[in-house]
């Protein structure tokens, strides 16, 4: 948040004109030009393959201007189908259809921006492989009941799920960005049963780590 507040009084000092729309990830997007800000919430949904979500949001709210459809509308429906299309393996394969953006705006929860939550992504990124909720517990000074319950307040999930997705989504990229062998990434991803390791990126990505890596090549 700070960084885009910081971005935003750069373009408007030295691009006044400007009319900007600015991705923010997890926290969503927002609009602005020299008079307006209007901010987004991203949704909370399981992420399987962010590969299109970028290209489906910049097509879904350039649509949206062509058609002439409400700043705050377009946001949120470029949102929704960015959200709808990171739920499933692909690229222009996942991309949703307006009648499904449309249906599911309506359903979709919006993710609530929270500083327990950035502890939690921070957390899970330092200690991937040795990750456990007693621990997390202790490094906040909080107690094990209160840390237990506090993740599925805030993200939707238990804290042994979002653990997990988060350690599948570090292989996925690994697997993308790296020469390590699979074996190695599993290691450093804290899983000790391999084979319980495949079957859950099989079960998210709808393929076996070696296919999905020979998916970029």
């Amino acid at each position: 948040e700070s960084d885009a507040g910081k971005i935003i009084e750069a373009i408007r000092l030295h691009l006044p004109a400007c009319k900007v729309v600015l991705t923010l990830g997890e926290k969503g997007c927002c609009y602005f030009d020299q008079n307006t800000v209007i901010k987004q919430n991203a949704f909370s949904v399981e992420p399987v393959d962010t590969t299109a979500a970028g290209d489906t949001f910049i097509g879904y709210f350039v649509a949206g201007i062509v058609h002439g459809i409400p700043l705050k509308e377009n946001l949120l429906r470029s949102c929704a189908a960015s959200a709808l299309c990171v739920m499933k393996p692909g690229a222009s394969s996942a991309i949703p259809t307006a009648s499904e953006v449309k249906k599911a705006v309506s359903k979709l929860k919006e993710r609530i921006t929270d500083p327990f939550a950035e502890r939690l992504e921070a957390y899970c990124r330092q200690h991937t492989a040795d990750g456990n909720l007693g621990a997390f517990a202790a490094e906040l000074n909080y107690s094990f009941q209160y840390i237990s319950k506090k993740p599925r307040q805030i993200t939707g999930t238990s804290f042994v799920s979002y653990l997990q997705q988060y350690r599948l989504e570090r292989a996925a990229h690994l697997l993308e960005k790296t020469d390590l062998s699979v074996e190695e990434i599993i290691r450093q991803c804290g899983y000790t049963n391999s084979g319980y390791f495949r079957k859950l990126f099989e079960k998210k990505y709808g393929c076996r780590p070696l296919h999905y890596r020979k998916r970029g090549d």
